[in-house]
């Protein structure tokens, strides 16, 4: 398994009968398997950072969020601010989508572009237009707007499911984006709908019909940008325990960008200090990508700062994240109380010291440990690599953690080398040769 990675870099020979006439399609730039994201060199690539919910960003943003170590924006969209009316786009969203491609290109960020509903869409809160339902539904659910059981939001859902021409509407949007950022080098792919809602009578079905169109949907997507990387959600009411079980699946490049909040923090309460429940539910997250031998991916997972416990309930999901060698991506980048990530005056909540830490943006091989301990300080990194790697590796390591410098061993020549880069927070090495590395990094003894 650990090879799978490398055999990338090896063309299968032809047979000596075969004419070389047919034209080869260059491999795509990023590639998954249930061990993670891996580029053309043979470095496996963990991606962290922060959900960005507006089109409004700013450098000072990108500033701040590379200043954490992240590498990734999960870029919040929704199709009725992009299609207000049906068959007419709005060119002034479309541009403030080019500027954040910009500058995530600028900044060397990774762009995942996210279609976000809620509760289906405008009518009852945001994401689809108002005109792809039937305007009866809205009044159904005018004291619950935001409830995903209220019939005329399931009503809503239920038809675009079994509608072929809503679907295809829907199918051309998502084409509409990715054939405009083709070829950048800033989009990571495209997270196909946030937390999609499905409520048959048959479960499974579900299931199912998620299957089939995630299967039609990338198609169509690989079909105008063959590298973008699909990342799809299982039923929203996994996230509340009712398993569904997404079936079907038949595409390459795929991520399983799950979600995960407990619960009662979620609601307002403090956190216990007990990780079993974040541990047993991610995991499994983790076990069904596996399934469909994908990449995971946490693409929301935080809660309101302000309750008790909160810089243990960031930890504790660092932690698995970094067990799991796996992204992920912070809910919420913005201004304000609960789930912000900055206060009303933009400076960062406390929990910010736990969130940043060190991690590998990119490892010459396949990581097979990674860990960080937030009170000694102490990271390590135990990877395997099959052969010598071109690229190097990078590892953030964060002046706050470290503001006296650290010691890195575990890396000598000359099967291996490294250098700093202070401004930028980085760890530049260099596995010379192949073989199994443990590397650690602490602060300077003595």
């Amino acid at each position: 398994m650990r090879t799978l990675a490398l055999l990338l870099l090896v063309s299968c020979p032809k047979s000596p009968d075969t004419e070389d006439t047919a034209p080869v399609a260059d491999p795509p730039r990023l590639t998954t398997s249930a061990q993670g994201i891996f580029d053309l060199h043979g470095r496996q690539i963990l991606l962290r950072g922060a959900n960005f919910p507006t089109v409004d960003n700013t450098q000072q943003d990108y500033d701040t969020l590379t200043g954490w170590g992240g590498n990734v924006v999960r870029q919040l969209f929704m199709w009725s601010h992009l299609e207000p009316s049906e068959g007419a786009y709005d060119q002034d969203y479309l541009a403030k989508l080019d500027a954040q491609v910009a500058l995530a290109e600028a900044n060397g960020v990774q762009l995942l572009i996210d279609h976000h509903q809620h509760a289906y869409g405008e009518g009852f809160t945001w994401g689809m237009p108002y005109w792809t339902c039937d305007e009866a539904n809205y009044a159904l659910c005018e004291d619950d707007p935001g409830n995903y059981l209220c019939a005329g939001i399931q009503n809503c859902f239920e038809a675009f499911w079994t509608s072929d021409p809503l679907r295809q509407q829907y199918i051309d949007m998502m084409v509409l984006l990715a054939e405009r950022y083709s070829g950048s080098d800033a989009i990571l792919g495209y997270d196909l709908m946030n937390e999609p809602f499905c409520m048959h009578e048959d479960l499974e079905g579900c299931g199912a019909v998620m299957g089939e169109f995630w299967t039609e949907l990338a198609t169509a997507i690989h079909a105008v940008d063959p590298d973008a990387l699909i990342f799809w959600e299982p039923n929203f009411l996994e996230l509340i325990g009712i398993s569904t079980r997404t079936s079907g699946l038949e595409f390459s490049g795929g991520v399983y960008g799950a979600h995960y909040y407990q619960m009662t923090v979620h609601n307002g309460a403090d956190y216990d200090g007990d990780p079993s429940e974040i541990i047993d539910n991610i995991g499994m997250r983790a076990e069904e990508a596996a399934a469909f031998d994908h990449a995971f991916f946490l693409g929301e997972f935080g809660g309101p700062a302000d309750v008790a416990g909160f810089d243990q309930y960031i930890d504790d999901h660092m932690d698995l994240l970094d067990d799991l060698g796996a992204g992920g991506t912070y809910w919420l980048y913005a201004r304000g109380d609960g789930f912000h990530m900055l206060d009303d005056h933009g400076n960062e909540k406390p929990f910010l010291d736990v969130f940043v830490r060190p991690f590998p943006h990119a490892t010459p091989g396949v990581i097979s440990a990674l860990a960080y301990d937030m009170d000694s300080r102490v990271f390590s990194l135990d990877f395997d690599t099959q052969a010598a790697v071109s690229e190097p590796g990078v590892i953030f390591v964060p002046d706050r953690h470290y503001p006296d410098g650290f010691d890195l061993s575990g890396c000598d020549e000359p099967a291996c080398r490294w250098e700093y880069q202070a401004e930028s927070q980085r760890v530049l090495f260099h596995a010379d040769e192949a073989g199994s590395f443990a590397l650690r990094l602490e602060p300077p003894q003595g």
